[in-house]
């Protein structure tokens, strides 16, 4: 890739990306990818190969802990008198005597364990630390409760339930520096009939216990969590799996071996636990855990695709999208490796990260070839000498010069403000902006008749000549007090009207100009100040660089159509701005956009000032903006909206995009008719070489019916965006 014109570190897309990798790990930490996680563990184990899962030894059997239920409850209890049994659900204080009463008069081998939220009568661990600072880990390795209330009881065992997900379970919680089981590790203690657990302690956690002479271990790597399959089993209701008891040809007294322990569910919350299942996976050693290791060489591999998909953007797509499959194959292969070891891998959340950032990547890089699409097109436009002359006008700021002396100004504060100059010829006076009335020819002649030479307009003093046009003349002054050189637009307010009319037209250009200046939006030339200076209004704005876009639109002079597309998509937005305002422009044309290409920026300038310099009321005859762009509703003098903009905005963008105006005449009314009765000639069968949404876009804006337009100018900017991201992907 060339060397880019939009450095990635000064551009939002880095900062979209640093968004998309700040807002993926914290929904890691909330469990958000829970759902694809148990997926990836569950084809894991089936990958397995011949591994089939070991009968249930855990009976997971579902009931209501209720008074008129206790006689099936008190059935299991005499079946299975040395079993560990556990309650899940909430236990009613009935319900509880009647256990406890039972339990008095049948005292059984080990306690009953019950489940709670905030209750506890576990006895800790035994922790045998291996390092020095584990009082740094724990924290971070274990669920810190201090809502847990304390409980001692010569029946019940109480232990806390963790919130779990369906893939990772914990098996201890912290309270005041003490480590305990959870309900599944509590159930676990019971199995093994040892209440001298043992974890050893260091950057891997491990269980121990000793069960009949034999040491039993559980590695549960750094965190002391599991990771399991699926909760798969459903729950047994408790009438049938006291009904297989009875059919059972066994003596009763031997079903006490059928299972290690025993799970009784509320019915409402069967299907969500998995103690059950935990169980089963601890007994068999059928689960997985993470270890330091494994978690360094998760981040290693994050760093790594990182800087695969860094320096992969210079390379095609193609190249990219193998170099990214190797990838992605090389981290499933790597989480299978570490699989086969009894250890978890979460490597699917760092693939969808990368996925969504690469595909950032790529939008930043079609970006960036835009913009250097439309950077070599103006470097070869500066080393063309036929074009030598537009040149200096668009690379340079424009020389200006003084009325009242020949000196020249070369200060960059004072570059031009680009009006179109008056022209004998008769084209150049049909694209001028003008005032067709009764009263034109007598205003303008007034004016000149007068000779007026300005040295000031308020707090302004007059420094130069920038041009003349048919609405008045352009000065530029300077703020004396800040030093703000701008530009000072000047409009005639005819006296020769009744004073009535002349008080009516004063009041409607200030309060017109007002709204104008309201505007503020960085495509849209900024407006400081409105006044009037004998009968002159006037209004001082921006003094812009650049040049005027009716510098680009003659054949041999065309800007790249990928840019066009970029800088219409500007206008769009200022003028859309402009309509919720309330303000339309009615003068939409080359001549008055003002395009700096050292920023690939443009300004609309002449801001409302067609739509202010209307000082009628129902006046017939009256033609307000440049007949070329007009509207058909302008040409007819209907009223206007900001569909009319539309209109001179899609004449606008076909002059750019071909070199010539869609409609055209010798005359006014020639024009006229052209606007309003004719169809224009396809841009496409002008310039052959643009994509075909140019002709699609021109003819929609160009719709002689105003209902068939795009009907606001947001619709006309994304019908821009969707063909710029289309036709020139690969500018």
């Amino acid at each position: 890739m060339n060397k880019p014109l939009l450095p990635f570190h000064k551009t939002g897309w880095l900062y979209l990306i640093i968004l998309l990798w700040v807002g993926s790990y914290l929904y890691h930490q909330q469990d958000g990818f829970e759902e694809i996680e148990q997926f990836n563990i569950d084809l894991l184990f089936k990958s397995k190969g011949g591994t089939k899962d070991s009968p249930n030894t855990i009976a997971n059997i579902s009931s209501t802990f209720k008074d008129e239920n206790f006689n099936n409850i008190k059935s299991v209890l005499e079946l299975y008198q040395e079993t560990p049994i556990a309650f899940l659900g909430e236990l009613s204080d009935g319900f509880i005597d009647s256990l406890k009463t039972y339990l008095k008069a049948n005292p059984r081998k080990s306690k009953l364990i019950i489940g709670s939220h905030n209750l506890s009568s576990s006895v800790s661990v035994t922790n045998k630390d291996e390092i020095n600072f584990n009082s740094v880990l724990d924290p971070i390795r274990y669920n810190n409760r201090t809502d847990i209330k304390r409980d001692t009881s010569s029946l019940f065992v109480y232990s806390p339930i963790v919130n779990e997900y369906h893939q990772k379970h914990s098996l201890f919680w912290r309270n005041n520096n003490q480590t305990y089981l959870t309900l599944d590790g509590e159930i676990l203690r019971q199995l093994v009939l040892n209440h001298q657990m043992k974890v050893q302690r260091g950057l891997h956690i491990e269980l121990s216990a000793t069960h009949q002479n034999t040491l039993k271990t559980w590695p549960l790597g750094f965190n002391g969590e599991i990771y399991i399959q699926s909760h798969l089993e459903q729950p047994t209701s408790i009438d049938r799996f006291l009904l297989n008891q009875e059919n059972n040809p066994q003596n009763p007294t031997s079903l006490q071996s059928d299972f290690s322990a025993i799970i009784i569910s509320e019915a409402n919350i069967s299907n969500n636990n998995g103690t059950s299942r935990v169980l089963e996976t601890l007994i068999n050693h059928q689960y997985l855990y993470q270890t330091v290791p494994v978690i360094a060489l998760t981040g290693l591999l994050l760093l790594a695709g990182i800087g695969l998909l860094w320096f992969s953007i210079p390379l095609s797509f193609k190249k990219q999208f193998i170099i990214v499959s190797c990838y992605i194959a090389c981290a499933l292969c790597a989480q299978y490796l570490v699989f086969r070891e009894q250890q978890w891998m979460s490597i699917l959340p760092n693939i969808l990260t990368l996925l969504a950032t690469w595909g950032l990547m790529l939008a930043y890089k079609s970006e960036n070839k835009l913009f250097i699409a439309a950077y070599k097109h103006q470097s070869n436009r500066d080393n063309n000498p036929s074009t030598k002359n537009i040149n200096s006008v668009t690379k340079t700021p424009r020389k200006l010069v003084s009325k009242s002396s020949t000196k020249i100004v070369k200060n960059k504060q004072q570059a031009s403000l680009v009006n179109s100059p008056t022209s004998s010829s008769q084209s150049d006076d049909l694209d001028a902006t003008m005032l067709v009335t009764s009263e034109q020819a007598q205003a303008m002649a007034l004016t000149k008749k007068r000779g007026f030479q300005a040295t000031s307009f308020g707090r302004y003093e007059v420094e130069g000549v920038l041009g003349k046009g048919a609405m008045g003349i352009v000065y530029q002054g300077v703020d004396p007090k800040i030093n703000r050189h701008v530009a000072i637009k000047t409009l005639q307010l005819n006296t020769q009207e009744s004073a009535e009319e002349y008080k009516e037209a004063k009041n409607r250009f200030f309060r017109e100009a007002q709204t104008a200046g309201g505007l503020s939006h960085s495509n849209i030339v900024t407006i400081y100040d409105v006044g009037e200076e004998g009968d002159l209004g006037y209004i001082s704005m921006d003094l812009l660089t650049g040049a005027p876009l009716s510098e680009f639109i003659k054949p041999e002079n065309l800007l790249p159509p990928a840019l066009v597309y970029q800088l219409m998509i500007q206008i769009t937005d200022a003028l859309e701005y402009a309509h919720t305002q309330n303000v339309v422009h009615r003068d939409i044309k080359p001549a008055n956009v003002i395009f700096d290409d050292d920023l690939f920026k443009v300004t609309v300038t002449d801001f409302g000032i067609a739509y202010v310099s209307d000082n009628s009321k129902t006046k017939t005859g009256v033609i307000m903006g440049s007949p070329y762009y007009m509207s058909p509703e302008q040409i007819l003098g209907l009223k206007v909206d900001g569909r009319s903009d539309i209109f001179s905005l899609g004449v606008t963008f076909y002059q750019l995009l071909s070199g010539i105006l869609p409609f055209q005449g010798e005359s006014i009314a020639t024009v006229a008719y052209q606007i309003t009765k004719s169809k224009a000639t396809a841009v496409n069968q002008v310039n052959s070489k643009l994509p075909a949404s140019a002709q699609r876009i021109t003819n929609k804006a160009m719709h002689k019916d105003i209902n068939k337009r795009y009907q606001t100018m947001g619709e006309f900017q994304l019908a821009l965006e969707n063909a710029l991201k289309r036709d020139f992907k690969n500018a």
